[in-house]
């Protein structure tokens, strides 16, 4: 079965394979694959828990719908069905700035901050994904916020763990910028 790890760019999704990986020992793939972004780097990789998946996009969602153990799987498009999510959610001033950020150190294309806040990316804008998502009336999800999961991780852990109905393997170091 899929847990979703949703979230809009820039909002804390890696952040969260971090702690899924050094918490859990939960890898995860992601829906984009990530071969030239995350999983270039075999050492990023390894610390995020992200594996690549075999094949074709369907043929993984398929057999990951059917797995009777939690695959979890990263996003930034809208929900694809309503199977368990954990959703990311990070102060969307931060996110517009971060992205923009994004853009001209990695993104091969510009973007003002104003495109940005007004949805002119490949994910639309930070609202419309809130609201595509609903991570507050959706069923089965978890909702946590970027800035709780730096100031508070331990808190974190206990969520994702009675989420999960998993408990934890280890504890989780924080070894983000804060």
């Amino acid at each position: 079965m899929i847990v979703w790890l949703a979230s809009y760019p820039r909002s804390g999704n890696t952040m969260l394979r971090t702690i899924l990986k050094q918490a859990f020992d939960l890898q995860s793939y992601s829906k984009y694959n990530d071969t030239q972004d995350i999983g270039a780097n075999p050492e990023v990789a390894a610390a995020v828990g992200h594996v690549n998946y075999e094949g074709d996009w369907e043929t993984h969602y398929k057999d990951a719908t059917r797995s009777d153990d939690w695959v979890a799987v990263k996003t930034h498009n809208p929900p694809d069905d309503d199977q368990a999510a954990i959703y990311v959610v990070r102060d969307g001033r931060s996110v517009c700035v971060s992205y923009q950020h994004y853009y001209e150190s990695f993104g091969n294309q510009q973007r003002s901050l104003p495109e940005i806040m007004l949805g002119v990316t490949p994910f639309g804008s930070w609202s419309d994904h809130l609201d595509q998502w609903q991570p507050l009336d959706r069923p089965n999800t978890l909702l946590l916020r970027y800035e709780d999961m730096v100031s508070q991780p331990a808190e974190t852990v206990g969520k994702i763990s009675e989420f999960l109905r998993q408990p934890p393997a280890r504890a989780f170091e924080n070894r983000f910028d804060q």
